[in-house]
């Protein structure tokens, strides 16, 4: 037992067997959406402290920096195994300025401008670059260990949740 939660995962997996498909999805989706939700919160915190402005808006644009670290509830894609998604891309509203999220997480390249209204300049105008941030990969490595301990844990609360009521049937 490490950092309170059940490491034994033979143990684990034996009773986990015992449960029936709908109980043993629910399972899974519980575990991924509290383990989802985990990165969100660290992604929007490294951001916050990435970025000290335009946290609170922008006047140019109808939502936060923040509000682009979007989630997406754990579902069976297809026929592929169950999976929640933590992303960066924000939406896709005219209004909306979450597209700058992605080029504060992996920066750009350094600018120039060779023409200005059409007409070329004589030397060329620097417009800076920007720097990676990283909010978002240092909140994902950050959050990988305990994804075991999280899965673990919410797993094992469906198991005694299951144990608990067949005992009393």
């Amino acid at each position: 037992m490490t950092n309170g939660f059940v490491t034994n995962l033979e143990k684990e997996w034996e009773s986990f067997q015992e449960l029936t498909g709908q109980e043993m999805t629910r399972a899974v989706k519980r575990a991924l959406n509290k383990a989802a939700a985990l990165l969100q919160q660290m992604t929007k915190a490294n951001l916050a402290s990435a970025i000290k402005s335009d946290t609170g808006g922008h006047g140019k644009f109808s939502d936060t920096l923040q509000d682009a670290v979007r989630r997406i509830g754990a579902k069976g894609y297809y026929d592929e195994e169950l999976s929640a998604i933590v992303h960066i891309m924000g939406t896709q509203a005219s209004s909306s300025g979450t597209y700058r999220a992605r080029f504060i997480e992996k920066g750009t390249q350094a600018r120039q401008a060779n023409t200005y209204k059409g007409a070329p300049l004589r030397k060329p105008r620097n417009l800076g670059q920007i720097r990676p941030r990283l909010f978002f990969k240092d909140a994902n490595n950050s959050i990988e260990p305990q994804l075991q301990s999280i899965y673990l844990a919410e797993i094992d609360a469906a198991i005694q949740k299951i144990n608990a009521t067949s005992t009393h049937d």
